[in-house]
């Protein structure tokens, strides 16, 4: 009994042999796309506010790399996570 219990409890994965993924991906990501789509809703809102009068058109480039940045981050947390995934 002692000998089935030992194997079923190999089986299962301990805290320390779980790999997770950072997180600071997530947050990089979730922080520059919510910061673009802010930076350019409040530029089509409002344009005559004093940092943004003062950039006129760059406004849409600078949400726009904010928002490209974040698909940067995607695709690092997809490849942090599927290295984390395939290591033993």
């Amino acid at each position: 009994m002692s000998a089935a219990r030992s194997g079923r409890d190999m089986n299962q994965t301990s805290p320390q042999n779980s790999r997770r993924p950072p997180r600071w991906p997530l947050v990089m990501l979730t922080f520059s796309w919510l910061v673009g789509l802010a930076w350019m809703i409040a530029y089509y809102a409002d344009p005559t506010l004093p940092v943004l009068n003062k950039l006129g058109n760059w406004n849409l480039l600078i949400a726009s790399l904010l928002l490209m940045l974040g698909a940067v981050f995607a695709v690092i947390l997809l490849v942090v996570s599927l290295r984390s995934t395939r290591r033993p």
